[in-house]
């Protein structure tokens, strides 16, 4: 059934971004959609659910930031959006730092869970 939704879904999509009566705000919003699943139609539907500021973000169309830190202790900011893959992330780095070879390094993601004390 998903994938049955998945495939359906980009032909709506498409008449909706390309429709000549189309409201112009819902047919960026349908473009952006649209841009959003290409990844997902190449690599597979991601794993987890898209957070509120990624959603939000896809509306406004705005990109996302966050700082990729090197063990060195130097840090680069990067921009992303929901269809960004870590492939793409990589590749932003590399561009940043000047490696010629960006297959030779990755990125994980580390979260600091924070505890208060009562």
């Amino acid at each position: 059934m998903n994938i049955l939704c998945r495939f359906q879904s980009k032909p709506a999509i498409i008449l909706i971004a390309h429709g000549v009566n189309v409201d112009p705000e819902i047919q960026t919003l349908a473009l952006n959609t649209g841009d959003a699943l290409k990844p997902s139609m190449k690599v597979g539907p991601r794993q987890a659910i898209h957070a509120h500021e990624e959603i939000e973000a896809l509306l406004t169309g705005r990109k996302l930031t966050t700082i990729v830190f090197f063990l060195d202790e130097m840090f680069k900011e990067i921009t992303y959006n929901m269809a960004s893959t870590v492939a793409d992330a990589i590749k932003e780095v590399a561009g940043i730092i000047k490696l010629s070879a960006p297959s030779s390094f990755n990125i994980f993601e580390s979260r600091k869970v924070v505890t208060g004390t009562n």
